[in-house]
């Protein structure tokens, strides 16, 4: 997990000069790039070991963190709602994870509501544009911020976003009491356990993981 955590770092600080040119309205140091693998691109060689950067606009310290997505992966969302949520693309960068550098940014097609009611794509394909070409003329659509409406999960933000927010109250008090201690040991993310020894950590991405 620590290993993630400089992953999304060095992902932000390939994406962030980047930003500026590409701006739209957000700031460079309110942006945070998830960095993920892909599988294969054909515009590369296939030595190429290629990541996606998902970014995200984060506005506060501790603001969920995939609140504002400049781009929505699609298999996290339901068929039912991909074509509002594929209109809130704007771009991808595609980074180089050995060489460390920015190869390509895309900017994916978005799709509009047509007159019959249905979802009409910008462009004929979803495929990705030759390299030689300009990918944001190529999408024919406008530049599309991120969507501002925060979706907290902390108490106190919960309380900023929304003042008219209640805690639950129909839930009882749940005590654990362990008298002469705990039975585990902790080093670090270290965590051992009867006979079992394993690295424990959280992540924005995973959430609790634990690695034997």
């Amino acid at each position: 997990m620590q290993a993630l955590a400089k992953e999304v770092g060095k992902c932000r600080s390939l994406v962030t000069p980047y930003f500026a040119h590409y701006s739209v309205g957000i700031l460079p140091e309110q942006i945070y790039a998830d960095g993920w693998a892909i599988g294969y691109d054909d515009r590369f060689p296939k030595s190429t070991r290629l990541q996606q950067a998902f970014v995200f606009a984060r506005f506060s310290e501790h603001e969920n963190l995939y609140a504002h997505p400049l781009v929505s992966p699609f298999y996290l969302i339901p068929l039912k709602l991909l074509s509002y949520f594929s209109s809130l693309q704007d771009f991808i960068p595609v980074i180089d994870s050995v060489a460390e550098k920015v190869v390509q940014i895309d900017f994916p097609p978005s799709y509009k509501r047509a007159a019959d009611g249905s979802a009409e794509l910008s462009v004929p394909t979803t495929g990705p544009y030759p390299l030689s070409e300009a990918s944001l003329t190529k999408s024919n659509r406008e530049r599309v911020p991120p969507p501002l409406t925060p979706f907290e999960f902390l108490p106190d933000l919960l309380q900023q976003s929304d003042p008219t927010h209640k805690p639950r109250d129909d839930i009882k008090p749940l005590h654990v009491l362990q008298p002469e201690g705990v039975s585990f040991k902790m080093d670090g993310h270290v965590l051992e356990w009867q006979k079992w020894k394993m690295h424990v950590c959280s992540s924005s991405r995973y959430s609790l993981s634990l690695g034997i």
